[in-house]
């Protein structure tokens, strides 16, 4: 596995973050076990959203402070003058009212990067608009690629605006401003990271695809047969197959054993209809645990979809786990203990 190290590369670095729910503590987190220095400020009593914030609570300081009051607010000036990275995902305008906006925090601390982590970004028609996860997605054009066909979109859970699109994008943003500093470049200090953006950015790949195939043409990743999940022999247990290229797709058929074309047919959505009937009574002839075996000998791009507790005990997740601890902080974290 090479050199053993346990070294967390942002020691010393000092994060204030304003508590929220979502990519902000999550964002808190990234850093944080990067080797950060998280300190966040709190409200002085719970509310009903805190039990969200519980989950990123590791390792990081928590302060209460009353914003209502200017005590308060001035003792939070006071952190923020103390520390290298602001962290807020109030609404826009918010900060400002309360006296902790950019213009304040940076006239304490010049130095300091102010990330503000939004749905719909700082400024814009729609930047005041409340909204969660699937009106951001909604938004960028991403909601509407989790659909086969016309068939009407499924959200993917809070993942692609949220935490890809918010607290992944905002990390490297605020790495990237870190990094510009230290090599003594002007860099952007006031950093609006907007959901609707990072979430759109993620749809390269997908737009990419469509301009190729057409308006006319279904996107592979979308609705195609050798890009899909089918139930196994047992009943609400399921596998995933990505078998989009040539090789993979002929190990595909060796591994099912359905009688269809290796001539490239696969690429013709005239045939998919008939490919995934292929597809669906095959794997309903073997258990899930089969399947994963066979894709693994095989290389045929087959895997066991599994739950996160399946996922806990599956052997591979388990050495990817235990060496990130070995190694330390350097991404991938299923959890924020992960490397306590």
């Amino acid at each position: 596995m090479g050199e053993e190290t346990t070294a967390k590369p942002l020691l010393g670095l000092r994060v204030l973050e304003m508590a929220g729910i979502g990519p902000v503590p999550h964002l808190g987190t990234l850093l944080r076990n990067l080797g950060a220095e998280v300190t966040v400020a709190v409200r002085p009593t719970p509310s009903m959203a805190d039990f969200l914030q519980t989950f990123y609570a590791q390792g990081k300081a928590h302060r209460p402070f009353d914003l209502k009051k200017q005590g308060d607010r001035s003792a939070v000036l006071e952190l923020a003058q103390e520390s290298d990275v602001l962290l807020e995902g109030m609404r826009p305008g918010v900060m400002e009212r309360l006296g902790l906006g950019p213009e304040e925090c940076l006239k304490a601390n010049p130095d300091l990067i102010y990330a503000r982590v939004t749905g719909y970004g700082q400024s814009g028609p729609l930047h005041a608009d409340p909204g969660h996860d699937i009106n951001y997605i909604a938004q960028s054009g991403a909601l509407h690629g989790f659909r086969r066909g016309s068939d009407m979109p499924v959200p993917p859970i809070n993942l692609v605006g949220d935490f890809a699109g918010g607290s992944m994008h905002g990390a490297i943003s605020i790495l990237a401003a870190l990094l510009g500093k230290q090599a003594g470049q002007p860099v952007e200090q006031v950093l609006d990271i907007a959901m609707v953006d990072g979430s759109a950015a993620l749809m390269t790949m997908y737009e990419n695809f469509n301009r190729v195939l057409g308006d006319e043409l279904p996107s592979p990743l979308t609705n195609a047969p050798f890009y899909a999940v089918y139930e196994s022999a047992v009943p609400g247990e399921f596998v995933a197959v990505g078998a989009i290229e040539p090789q993979f797709f002929s190990q595909l058929l060796l591994a099912t054993g359905i009688d269809f074309p290796d001539d490239g047919s696969q690429n013709d959505p005239r045939n998919w209809s008939k490919l995934r009937e292929l597809l669906e009574t095959a794997f309903r002839s073997k258990s899930r645990s089969e399947w994963a075996r066979i894709g693994h000998e095989t290389g045929s791009c087959i895997s066991a979809v599994l739950s996160l507790d399946e996922s806990g005990t599956d052997p591979h997740m388990q050495h990817r786990i235990a060496l990130q601890r070995q190694r330390g902080a350097t991404g991938g974290a299923l959890h924020p203990s992960l490397y306590e």
